[in-house]
């Protein structure tokens, strides 16, 4: 396949190119690189992008070609670079993923619907106005937009055929509701094939295809604003820092380590649907409690509550989502969540030195008491 990736320089988008191109595919990246600058310094060491472009292009099958500093938000410069690609696939990872940042403010909740809706419209509308609309479309969605249901969650549709009721718990989870409401008609209106993968929680640094070279491992973030729990709870064990639960540690979430994050959107690529399509794409739930506590006895670390920054249900409430698409497609996890902390923190441990121990706990609250 030609495959375009937006997105291609984060923590996802990176492996994932290098898992294509280990399969042979033609790969081509776009992303404007700022979360270099604006998240802040990797807790791994990452090359510049045309450094670990040329060794993925030295070490794997596929040829990566890629423009850095074109925005997704900036309709013509990505239309343009479309036309000139003419890709098979695309997969849309150009978003910003983070709760807390769409919680600081009014610019940052307007950074996070900005770049995330409109960059989602402008590749909808690219496609249509280059007559490519056969082309298929993959792009993440998030678990979180389902918030936490007492009854089970579906595959994205009820089985009436409606959308699946939505709560997002932050604006960032907002403008994934949005840019869901948006794909669907646009699928249904100019009839693109589009994969919407409801995502859970990745956590992890190692896939097999980044493993092959350290000059193409992928960025790790571990503060309280850019990094996912079980990473999150890593570091504070690698620098001695104590697991900070928030509220009692009873939320449930969807997981799946990296290896199997990119492992998924890569088989979804080899199966495209007819329309619109929606996927829950994790490999199991777990409570924050639980985690911590995992974290805790691998490492050592100890563990603490701190007061619930988030609006949001801390008990142990109701989860249970649906996860049909990728079963019928034979997926099946290849990494267990306590394999993967194992790797996880001996790869943090040799970079604790790196990790910024003050960003470790909340700073940003949902709603003042």
């Amino acid at each position: 396949m030609n495959v375009v990736v937006l997105g291609s320089d984060g923590y996802t988008g990176w492996p994932l190119v290098a898992r294509l191109l280990d399969h042979g595919h033609r790969v081509h990246g776009i992303d404007h690189c700022g979360a270099r600058e604006y998240r802040g310094r990797s807790v791994t060491p990452i090359d510049e992008h045309a450094t670990r472009a040329a060794i993925a292009n030295e070490t794997l099958d596929g040829t990566y070609s890629y423009d850095t500093g074109l925005d997704v938000t900036r309709y013509r410069g990505l239309r343009a670079a479309l036309s000139k690609h003419d890709p098979d696939a695309i997969v849309n990872l150009a978003q910003i993923p983070s709760a807390p940042y769409s919680m600081r403010g009014p610019a940052d909740a307007w950074d996070t619907h900005r770049n995330n809706v409109q960059g989602s419209l402008n590749l909808l509308w690219a496609l249509k106005e280059l007559d490519r609309t056969d082309t298929h479309v993959v792009q993440l969605a998030t678990m979180g937009e389902y918030g936490t249901p007492e009854a089970g969650i579906p595959e994205g549709f009820l089985p009436d055929g409606r959308p699946a009721p939505k709560e997002p718990g932050s604006f960032y989870h907002a403008s994934k509701v949005a840019t869901t409401v948006n794909t669907i008609f646009a699928a249904r209106a100019w009839g693109l094939p589009v994969t919407e993968c409801y995502q859970g929680i990745v956590y992890g640094v190692h896939t097999d295809a980044t493993d092959r070279d350290p000059a193409l491992r992928t960025r790790f973030d571990a503060d309280a604003t850019w990094g996912t729990v079980l990473n999150r709870f890593t570091a504070q064990a690698a620098v001695g820092h104590p697991l900070t639960v928030y509220g009692e540690g009873g939320q449930c979430r969807a997981m799946l380590s990296l290896q199997d994050c990119v492992r998924c959107i890569h088989l979804l690529l080899e199966n495209p649907p007819e329309g619109y399509r929606a996927v829950n794409q994790f490999d199991g739930a777990y409570r924050v409690r639980e985690v911590a506590d995992m974290v805790a006895d691998e490492t050592g670390a100890d563990v603490t509550t701190v007061e619930n920054p988030r609006v949001e249900d801390d008990s142990a409430h109701a989860f249970d989502p649906e996860r049909g698409v990728l079963d019928e497609l034979g997926y099946a996890p290849e990494r267990s969540i306590r394999e993967e902390l194992r790797r996880t923190y001996a790869t943090v441990c040799e970079h604790r030195e790196r990790i910024d121990t003050d960003s470790l706990s909340p700073r940003t609250v949902w709603a003042d008491a």
